[in-house]
């Protein structure tokens, strides 16, 4: 099963679990008892704030 955060950051060949520890844990928690996915892949994007500079590899 390949995963998004949601909201703002959603793909078409994606579920959404949502965005927090709470709403995201319960959503995901949801979906593994239901559908029983053989694995689970997570996309998506990540950042920083305030003073924290994020390292970008080539």
């Amino acid at each position: 099963m390949i995963l998004c955060a949601g909201r703002n950051e959603t793909f078409d060949f994606a579920k959404p679990v949502g965005v927090g520890l709470v709403e995201s844990a319960i959503t995901l928690t949801q979906y593994i008892l239901e559908e029983k996915p053989a694995f689970l892949f997570f996309v998506g994007t990540a950042g920083s704030y305030g003073k924290f500079a994020l390292l970008i590899f080539s």
